[in-house]
C-alpha cells in the first residue's frame, strides 16, 4: 500500500510540472537518478508524446564526450585517410640521378705515384688472392693488371719468368690496423718479419707478395 502511494504522489508531482507528460511509473517502488528523461535546459522536460511535433529538435550529446556527436573525429576515416597519405608519399619517390660515390679501399700506398711492379705470367690468381683478399686493394677493371689503393695504384707487367728485378726496394703499404693485418698473414701462413723502428711504437711487417715484389706494411697515423 505504501508503494501504491508512493507511485500516485510521484505521477501527480510530474503532472503539476507538465500536463502533456505521459510516461510510464516503474515497478521500482524508488526511482532511481537518471530514469527519466528530462532536459538539463529551460525548456522543461522531454516529451514522450508519439504525436508530439516531429521537427522539434532532438537532444544532443554533450559535446565533452569523445566518441559522439557529428563533430567528433572518426577513427576509421583518420586511419584511411593516413593510409592513402603514405601511398601517396610513396609513389613520388624517385631514382636519385646522381652517379654513386664508391667508398675508397681502406689502404693507402706510400708512394708519389702509380708503383710499377714486376710479375711472372701465371700468378693472376695468386696474385688477386693476396691484393684483394687478404690487403683489400681493388682490381682495376681495364685491361692490365693493377690494384688500386685509396691514393695510387700497384700497376704490374707480366712478363715470362725467369723475372730479373733490378733492385729490391720495398714499396710501402698504410693499413688500418696492423695487427688485423699480421693475424691474417698468420692464418694465410705467409711468411713476414715484424720489425721495429727507432722510435718507440713504430713497427712494420716485412714481406713478399706471390710475385716476388717486397712489401712494407705499416699502421696509418691517425690525427686528431
Amino acid at each position: 500500500m505504501q508503494i501504491e502511494n508512493c507511485k500516485f504522489q510521484i505521477e501527480e508531482r510530474a503532472r503539476s510540472r507538465s500536463p502533456n507528460l505521459q510516461f510510464a511509473i516503474p515497478n521500482s517502488p524508488r526511482p532511481r537518478r537518471g530514469e527519466y528523461d528530462w532536459k538539463d535546459d529551460e525548456e522543461g522536460p522531454l516529451s514522450t508524446d508519439p504525436h508530439s511535433n516531429s521537427d522539434s529538435p532532438s537532444p544532443q550529446p554533450s559535446p565533452g564526450v569523445p566518441g559522439e556527436g557529428a563533430g567528433a573525429p572518426s577513427t576509421d576515416v583518420s586511419v584511411q585517410e593516413a593510409i592513402e597519405v603514405s601511398q601517396s608519399t610513396c609513389a613520388q619517390l624517385t631514382v636519385d640521378a646522381l652517379p654513386r660515390m664508391v667508398e675508397p679501399p681502406p689502404v693507402r700506398l706510400v708512394t708519389v705515384d702509380d708503383a710499377r711492379m714486376l710479375a711472372g705470367a701465371g700468378l693472376e690468381k695468386q696474385l688477386d688472392a693476396f691484393y684483394v683478399g687478404l690487403l683489400q686493394l681493388v682490381r682495376d677493371p681495364g685491361a692490365r693488371l693493377a690494384y688500386r689503393a685509396a691514393n695510387f695504384a700497384l700497376v704490374f707487367e707480366i712478363l715470362e719468368p725467369p723475372v730479373w728485378r733490378q733492385d729490391m726496394r720495398a714499396i710501402g703499404i698504410e693499413v688500418q690496423s696492423l695487427a688485423e693485418a699480421r693475424q691474417k698473414l698468420i692464418d694465410a701462413e705467409i711468411e713476414h718479419v715484424l720489425q721495429r723502428g727507432l722510435t718507440p711504437g713504430n713497427l712494420s711487417i716485412l714481406l713478399q707478395d706471390p710475385a716476388g715484389n717486397w712489401l712494407e706494411l705499416s699502421e696509418a697515423a691517425m690525427i686528431g
